[in-house]
């Protein structure tokens, strides 16, 4: 057996599969983020120049929202 092994094949193969899993996390995560800030804008929009009465906003943030996590979660939207 040689002491001069370099990369280890299964170490390599489990390094490709972190740096997928990462990258695939990082969009998750950038999705998210940018559900959550549509949602403030739509709020802040909202708040300046309503396009629908008060009692509506709460309804139509969940839905927004409800839509946002489903994505994340991967369910056919």
């Amino acid at each position: 057996m040689s002491h001069d092994c370099g990369e280890c094949p299964r170490l390599r193969v489990e390094v490709m599969r972190l740096g997928r899993l990462n990258e695939f996390l990082r969009r998750q995560v950038g999705q998210l983020l940018g559900g959550v800030r549509s949602a403030i804008t739509f709020i802040a929009n909202e708040q300046e120049e309503p396009s629908m009465p008060v009692r509506q906003l709460p309804g139509a943030l969940h839905l927004r929202l409800t839509y946002v996590a489903e994505q994340a979660e991967g369910k056919n939207v």
